[in-house]
């Protein structure tokens, strides 16, 4: 979704990954626990990460 994307470009070190070389799938799969974080935080708002 856009807002996946969204959050992938602005939120994770995925650019940079790609810039470096990194392949696209790998790139996503590294940051995917990043963007969760982030898109879980929105559903909850007021909790907060324990890691």
């Amino acid at each position: 979704s856009a807002v996946v994307a969204s959050v992938r470009h602005l939120e994770t070190p995925y650019d940079r990954l790609l810039m470096s070389g990194v392949p696209r799938h790998e790139a996503r799969r590294r940051i995917a626990a990043a963007v969760e974080t982030v898109l879980n935080g929105w559903a909850r708002p007021g909790q907060q990460s324990t890691g």
